[in-house]
């Protein structure tokens, strides 16, 4: 595989990722919405919603701190860590 050919399935891979999240985030703010509608209607004096968009929230947050914080660096540190198992195994076989 080229160079050229790595480095267009990074790119794809990183947009990927990101279109992911975007949907995630996308579904969080429908779905939730939908809820908070749902609970109003119900039961306007006690309201439950909250307790599925605060934990869905710790998750969207880890989603985003992995695809646009972390996500780079951790598939960074993959790499070199494939480059290095490659480079011991083609030491040990020459």
């Amino acid at each position: 595989m080229s160079n050229d050919d790595e480095i267009i399935r990074q790119a794809r891979r990183r947009v990927s990722s990101r279109i992911e999240f975007i949907n995630h985030f996308i579904s969080y703010i429908m779905v939730n919405a939908i809820l908070f509608v749902i609970d109003y209607l119900t039961s306007p004096d006690s309201y439950w919603f909250y307790w599925v968009t605060l934990f869905w929230g710790i998750g969207l947050v880890w989603h985003f701190v992995h695809t646009f914080v972390f996500g780079n660096w951790l598939k960074n540190w993959e790499d070199n860590m494939v480059k290095k198992e490659i480079e011991k195994i083609r030491n040990r076989e020459a």
